[in-house]
């Protein structure tokens, strides 16, 4: 695992830990002494852009670009709203001048501003400020997803859905005993978020039609769910969920950032690694470890140079932002 402190990396821990910045062919070629052939950029082909702007949502309005991160359509005046944002927080490309990795082309076909659209209407960030929705949680979180979607061989079938995240989200949220409450963390200055203990190991189930709200945890069918996030009042907490990763030998999968809050932030999920196979969400706080519990950026890194695996890790994650005083209208562009 890399360890990321203040964006740097921390070359302490970057010996001491299996490093999993580059993908496993890029490793593989490493070892041969060799460097990892470019991905091939190509143009869009007629038939693919037709069938990416066929997907569901994406004939709402008059899509010249894309969002690369988030596989999502957009408009001229939306496309320069995300540039606005930074490539680290929305990758701009255009359809018709820019040149397409396949992992690119990808994350098009898997993605569409129909899903993009019912996450966050699903998750209650639908009408907060752009720079807040796309720096949130459940974004950053997102984005990774369709990341690791897009990095799988195109041959095998991916069901990267609205509904499977969602579920995943909820599954994270659920409602738990008040018995075992676990102390406030002060992740940043304008929040304190608030944990409570149970592991989740596996998704929710949802028949396709219905997915369980993020806030409330209620089943919601899914052309219902803007409204219902604008009037479920619930609180925001964070939850915590644990994972048993690692194996000797093995990378752990993941990177870490140190946030503005002094914690550990996962950064980056490795395609195929231990992490992925563990669902573990991008944007979660890794707040302790084994039977030790908020740690601190610096004291993970130490802990994580000398414990054997594999290891506990305990994380806390915001699956959910409840709009204040939401303006009720429609949405049909992701870079509102």
């Amino acid at each position: 695992m890399a360890l990321l402190k203040d964006a740097q990396p921390s070359p302490a821990c970057s010996s001491a830990t299996s490093s999993t910045d580059s993908s496993s062919a890029a490793a593989t070629s490493a070892k041969r002494g060799v460097m990892p052939e470019p991905a091939v950029m190509v143009r869009l082909s007629p038939a693919t852009e037709v069938a990416i702007r066929l997907l569901p949502g994406n004939d709402a309005i008059c899509p010249q670009w894309a969002g690369v991160s988030f596989g999502v359509l957009l408009c001229l005046a939306c496309a320069g709203k995300h540039r606005s944002l930074g490539v680290q927080t929305s990758f701009v490309k255009s359809l018709v001048m820019d040149a397409w990795s396949a992992s690119e082309v990808r994350a098009l076909e898997l993605g569409g501003n129909a899903k993009w659209i019912a996450v966050c209407a699903g998750t209650g960030i639908t009408d907060i400020p752009l720079a807040e929705k796309y720096s949130s949680g459940v974004a950053k979180a997102y984005k990774s997803r369709v990341l690791l979607a897009a990095a799988k061989d195109p041959s095998v079938e991916c069901a990267f859905t609205a509904t499977s995240f969602l579920s995943m989200l909820a599954g994270i949220a659920s409602p738990v005993s008040e018995e075992n409450p676990v102390q406030i963390v002060k992740e940043d200055p304008s929040s304190s978020p608030t944990m409570t203990t149970r592991t989740q190991s596996s998704n929710d189930p949802a028949d396709g039609t219905t997915v369980k709200c993020t806030t409330c945890c209620a089943m919601v069918p899914l052309d219902q769910l803007n409204s219902h996030s604008k009037a479920c009042t619930h609180a925001v907490e964070w939850r915590k969920y644990e994972r048993k990763i690692g194996a000797p030998g093995e990378p752990l999968g993941f990177t870490l950032a140190k946030a503005n809050s002094g914690y550990a932030e996962v950064s980056r999920i490795i395609p195929g690694g231990a992490a992925e196979r563990a669902n573990v969400i991008v944007g979660s706080l890794l707040i302790g470890l084994n039977n030790v519990t908020n740690l601190k950026f610096d004291e993970i890194v130490d802990m994580l140079r000398t414990l054997p695996r594999p290891m506990l890790f305990h994380f806390v994650f915001r699956a959910q932002m409840v709009p204040g005083g939401a303006k009720d209208r429609h949405l049909v562009r992701p870079g509102t």
